[in-house]
């Protein structure tokens, strides 16, 4: 889809990718971050590096929520938590929704 976008789409496209890919991109990395304990040894230092990059690697103006946000206020979007939800289809929703699932269940074990 993006390179459809960067080559033939729209700028009512992109607007529509965006708002859609808002649900995921607001809370994209604080799911992983439930993972870390679950962790030993390589893996879990390959997710806290990567958690550490999401994060903006220790600058705020780097956490890559805040950089979807800010291409979201220059396409003139809605940046508040959620607010498209409910233009959503439902595999976007699922998307979203079995990430947070899959972090609250305590009992999922990865080695």
């Amino acid at each position: 889809m993006t390179h459809f976008l960067q080559s033939d789409g729209t700028a009512e496209q992109l607007r529509e990718y965006a708002a859609l890919r808002s649900l995921y991109h607001h809370k994209e990395a604080d799911p992983h971050v439930w993972v870390i304990p679950r962790l030993r040894g390589r893996a879990k230092a390959g997710m806290v590096a990567i958690e550490f990059d999401e994060f903006g690697a220790g600058r705020p103006e780097n956490i890559q929520a805040q950089l979807f946000a800010d291409l979201m206020t220059d396409l003139d979007l809605d940046t508040g938590h959620g607010h498209y939800a409910d233009a959503a289809p439902p595999q976007a929703l699922a998307t979203v929704n079995v990430m947070s699932l899959f972090a609250l269940i305590d009992r999922c074990v990865f080695v």
